[in-house]
């Protein structure tokens, strides 16, 4: 084989490798069945990622930006915040590789988690394709510690979804076919849309940070760098 046959070959295999599509396992789809009153990263996560604090910092930041959505404002401006919090997380992928702390990164997609994967790509629709847009509805909660349920008390707040979900949309992203077989993007995309209707946006976000927080945590302990 000559010299040109062999970069050729070598291209081949390189771009294959690149398509190799994202298994989304819909098993690990968090069970959510309460939200958090208090919008705050866990401490214990937060004292796993001390060494890594520019990690940290943008978990913290994406939280904030999420927590923010539900105060008084303009619909315009929870768009802005549901894509700053939402960029706050890709950016940690970018980090990772200019950073060089480890030969491999941790993607959101590469955890196969359908909120993570979700979350990733509305990002990237955000920014390159379309803006979401925010609606909402005012709905009675049970407030109180689950473990202590006679003490919980009702108040009523105001939930902040995305209306716009749009499959079609999210299939227009570069290279969204090499990365997701559709069937499982779609039914990720729907669980993801019926569950931010029922405990909005800014619970999504949170968990997002507190997930991509863990597995960040787990794969730089188990490549030595924490």
């Amino acid at each position: 084989m000559s010299c040109g046959q062999f970069i050729g070959a070598f291209q081949m295999l390189g771009n294959t490798i690149m398509k190799r599509q994202i298994k989304i396992d819909m098993t690990l789809a968090p069970c959510i069945d309460r939200a958090h009153m208090f919008i705050i990263l866990d401490e214990d996560l937060r004292q796993r990622l001390t060494l890594l604090p520019i990690f940290l910092d943008k978990l913290e930041n994406s939280i904030k930006f999420a927590q923010m959505i539900g105060l008084k404002q303009k619909n315009s401006f929870r768009s802005a915040l549901v894509r700053a919090s939402t960029t706050e997380l890709v950016t940690i992928e970018d980090i990772q590789q200019s950073s060089k702390l480890n030969k491999s990164i941790l993607r959101m997609n590469d955890t196969n988690n359908p909120l993570l994967c979700v979350i990733r790509e509305l990002r990237n629709v955000d920014i390159h394709l379309s803006t979401s847009q925010i609606s909402s509805v005012d709905r009675n909660f049970i407030w109180g510690h689950p473990d202590k349920p006679s003490e919980a008390k009702q108040i009523s707040m105001s939930l902040y979804w995305i209306d716009n979900l749009n499959f079609d949309v999210f299939s227009k992203l570069r290279s969204f076919d090499q990365k997701y077989n559709k069937d499982e993007f779609k039914e990720a995309l729907n669980w993801f849309d019926t569950v931010q209707r029922e405990w909005g946006i800014t619970e999504l976000l949170l968990r997002t940070a507190h997930l991509y927080g863990e597995k960040l945590a787990d794969h730089y302990e188990l490549h030595g760098t924490l």
